[in-house]
């Protein structure tokens, strides 16, 4: 039987069932050697790209926060320096929300100063945590934080030498890129582009043509950043988002 299937003419496959039958199956036959191989390989590529993505999260777990401003949470956050100190911050829970512009309003010795040292984790809190976009900062490597922060200080200091040093101290951008900008220290916030930007006071010291220069600049060039400005008086804040009042560590 086999011999008159072999030696049939090709019509033969297709004109009568048991032919057709064979045809099928040496189809279906084909499929299972090439399209399920195919397809397999596929879903290996698939696994191997989900480790891939999954080892530079751990490792640098701001590769999804190139783009998207950071909304920063402090969750109960309590601060004292040294065990036997009183407390600093007393329970402090606020949220700032991505791409906000948040004023805070204090008073001397409020506990403004312990507020952003704990943010860039120069201070770690007894209690609670500090949230940005649900990630406790306490498990980030400190150069992964600090990438993501700039402040402009109250008073910003200047070291020995040029003022293209002083924007730039490790040399990691061109000529091109420094001189674009006058001021040193929105120089510097601005050359690294960071998602949170601290603006601590800035403006108490400087005339009315600069303290407009620097509040145009922030509206401008921080637009899409999660911006948190310290001040004494209402009026330095008074285009925030949202409102934060810091008495005596609460």
């Amino acid at each position: 039987m086999l011999g008159s299937i072999f030696h049939a003419p090709m019509s033969f496959f297709d004109s009568t069932p048991a032919g057709r039958i064979l045809n099928r199956v040496s189809f279906d036959q084909s499929v299972v050697d090439l399209d399920i191989t195919f397809r397999l390989g596929g879903f290996a590529s698939i696994i191997q790209l989900i480790g891939i993505v999954a080892v530079m999260l751990e490792v640098t777990w701001q590769v999804l926060l190139l783009v998207v401003p950071m909304a920063v949470a402090c969750l109960w956050m309590q601060v004292r320096y040294k065990e036997s100190l009183p407390l600093v911050l007393h329970g402090v829970s606020c949220t700032f929300p991505g791409g906000q512009k948040i004023g805070i309003v204090v008073r001397t010795g409020s506990g403004k100063s312990t507020l952003i040292q704990a943010l860039f984790r120069l201070v770690e809190p007894s209690t609670g945590s500090i949230l940005i976009d649900n990630i406790n900062i306490s498990g980030i490597g400190l150069h992964d934080l600090q990438s993501h922060l700039r402040i402009i200080p109250q008073d910003p200091a200047l070291f020995k030498g040029t003022i293209r040093g002083n924007l730039d101290p490790l040399e990691e951008h061109s000529d091109k890129e420094i001189w674009e900008w006058q001021l040193v220290s929105l120089g510097r916030a601005l050359l690294k582009q960071s998602k949170i930007l601290v603006v601590d006071e800035a403006t108490t010291s400087v005339d009315t043509a600069t303290d407009n220069l620097i509040q145009k600049i922030i509206r401008e060039e921080f637009r899409d950043c999660t911006v948190c400005t310290i001040a004494h008086h209402i009026p330095s804040v008074i285009d925030s988002d949202l409102v934060l009042v810091l008495n005596d560590g609460k």
